[in-house]
């Protein structure tokens, strides 16, 4: 029999169900568009971190500030692959 109480508009757990799957296909289309830039990203830290070893560096001070400058950049890799989720 039917319930006088019902309204025949849609249930709210139906509501919610349909908001989160297209907030989940929003985050998911992000995520995807971001991969290419981080991919960028983390081509541009290993050309960076290429060209720094490759620089011979006579002065101590100098090597140092390079060294330096390498371990963040390897660090940055390492953020990145994070963001990536790998």
């Amino acid at each position: 029999m039917l319930d006088p109480t019902r309204t025949r508009g849609p249930r709210r757990s139906t509501l919610l169900v349909l908001s989160l799957a297209i907030a989940a296909a929003f985050v998911s289309g992000a995520a995807w568009a971001g991969d290419t830039r981080l991919d960028d990203a983390n081509a541009s830290t290993a050309k960076a971190i290429a060209l720094l070893k490759a620089v011979p560096s006579p002065v101590a001070e100098l090597d140092a500030h390079r060294k330096k400058a390498i371990d963040l950049l390897t660090r940055a890799q390492g953020e990145i692959l994070k963001a990536k989720g790998e």
